[in-house]
């Protein structure tokens, strides 16, 4: 079957390498006397099992007489990495005209990860003869030769400097949930200039050392914008001119010690990894020292097409990825679908702080609004309650980490009457975590009439409400005033924060 047409060998290959290593001595034993086209065939199959006669065979393989079996051999070299395979990979390197041959070889250099490699194909760049007009040829050893500068650039050590700060202020962009915006810039206040930019991102004025950004909570992440580019000169050129722009040099240059090394990445989730090639070959033609590295990077470039069809444009964010985050170090326990730590922290900031509060969350889950609250001010008390003890260990496990004290209790909210509560402050269970309450939205409906009931006059019920008109609708037939709403993305669904007061006096 190996000798029949192309689809017929490529399924005979698959059966082959499914077989296993045990086949490598049968099949090294029937290639040496196949035919041209068969023994090819063979080399690609022998050289995917994992045996220890694979390497050597490959050696051989690699001066064969037979042109295309000599070109499968060395393409599977770069794969087996054996003692010796460099070495005749660099002499078919230096002798080799043909363009095939020379595409197969650099890629298999591409795999290497030596300086030798990366010498060669510096020194001996397809830059005359015939091969010289092939341009996927060009392409190949450019891949290669990024591909092993790359690995050279592992060995420099390299990371954020939480500790930079530019000569002037800089712009920065602050990332967050869909619906925190508003809460977050709130955050940030005048002394970042901070303002919505759009749903889920703040932008604001960076002074002083880039350690600042980690004083807000309620961002997921922070970034640099770079210029805009029109998109008309291509999305690869626009791109690569952002990341070698002199304001990009300044922040990579400011905020990082060692050698910049960036992973591109597009806002819509998509990979695109021919134009991720074809960037990072204008960058580095532009900005040597900038070294592409998605596996090991400092930095992410997010890209994000923007306009129509008649006006398009190409922004760039840089993402510090090395920066080390230790807002929320004190999450050290988890249960299934508790809350995010920025959501914990938008809720804590929308109840506020009242000296004497005495607050209860009543779906604690892991703690993370107990400890949000507790980092805001004075309070009284802080209760916790749940009905699944995993959650109560999970808190308390956490309340110990951030050195706050709280009172702990397995049990139901929708019994539970703690005394005199001020603030009502919990992300509640949506989802599978209701399975325990019954249906979500009679649930939802038992548990705010009961909050109205715990609430002291004046006290506040801040929370999620995955069903927002009608928990509103609820809390004011139960004399429950609400001040602020706002929608929210959960992720797989939108839900609303909501902040009601109880009146000072009831009736």
């Amino acid at each position: 079957m190996l000798g029949e047409d192309d689809d017929t060998a490529e399924l005979a290959s698959r059966a082959l390498v499914r077989i296993g290593p045990a086949l490598a001595p049968r099949a090294i034993g029937l290639a040496g006397n196949a035919a041209p086209r068969v023994r090819a065939r063979l080399v690609r199959v022998i050289g995917r099992l994992s045996a220890p006669e694979v390497a050597p065979f490959l050696l051989l393989a690699a001066e064969d007489a037979d042109p295309k079996t000599r070109r499968n051999a060395l393409g599977e070299l770069g794969r087996v990495r054996s003692q010796g395979a460099e070495d005749t990979l660099l002499r078919a390197w230096e002798s080799e005209t043909s363009a095939p041959v020379l595409k197969t070889i650099a890629s298999s250099l591409g795999k290497m990860g030596s300086p030798r490699a990366l010498e060669a194909l510096r020194a001996r760049a397809p830059s005359a003869g015939p091969a010289a007009d092939d341009p996927e040829l060009v392409k190949k050893v450019a891949r290669a030769t990024q591909m092993l500068a790359r690995d050279a650039g592992r060995l420099e050590s390299g990371a954020i400097d939480a500790a930079g700060a530019a000569k002037e202020p800089i712009d920065v962009v602050f990332f967050c949930r869909p619906g925190l915006q508003l809460f977050l810039a709130e955050e940030l206040g005048a002394s970042w200039r901070a303002r919505v930019a759009r749903p889920g991102e703040v932008s604001a004025v960076l002074e002083g050392a880039l350690a600042r950004v980690h004083s807000a909570r309620l961002a997921t992440h922070m970034g640099f914008p770079l210029a805009e580019e029109p998109a008309e000169v291509g999305v690869a050129e626009a791109v690569a001119r952002a990341l070698t722009s002199p304001a990009a040099r300044a922040i990579f240059s400011t905020f990082t010690r060692g050698r910049p090394r960036f992973r591109l990445a597009w806002d819509d989730g998509s990979h695109k990894r021919a134009l991720v090639w074809q960037i990072a070959d204008i960058v580095s033609s532009r900005a040597p020292e900038l070294l592409n590295d998605p596996r090991e990077s400092t930095w992410e470039a997010v890209v994000r097409v923007e306009g129509d069809a008649t006006s398009s444009r190409v922004r760039v964010v840089l993402v510090p990825r090395a920066l080390e985050d230790m807002r929320f170090s004190y999450r050290v326990a988890e249960v299934p679908a508790a809350s995010h730590p920025t959501i914990a922290a938008a809720l804590a900031r929308l109840g506020g702080v009242k000296q004497g509060d005495v607050v209860w969350d009543p779906f604690v889950g892991s703690g993370l609004e107990l400890i949000e609250r507790a980092r805001l001010g004075p309070y009284a008390e802080l209760i916790g309650s749940d009905l699944d003890d995993r959650a109560i260990e999970a808190a308390r496990q956490n309340l110990s980490k951030a050195r706050v004290k709280a009172r702990l209790e397995l049990a139901d909210a929708l019994a539970l009457v703690p005394r005199a509560v001020s603030l009502i402050l919990t992300n509640p269970p949506m989802g599978r975590r209701v399975q325990k309450q019954g249906e979500l939205v009679p649930f939802l409906e038992r548990f705010v009439m009961h909050a109205a009931e715990v609430l002291r006059p004046g006290g506040r019920f801040v929370w999620v409400s995955p069903r927002g008109a009608l928990t509103r609708a609820r809390a004011k037939s139960c004399g429950l005033v609400l001040d602020r709403a706002h929608a929210l993305t959960m992720g797989a669904f939108e839900a609303e924060i909501q902040l009601f007061h109880a009146p000072a006096r009831r009736g």
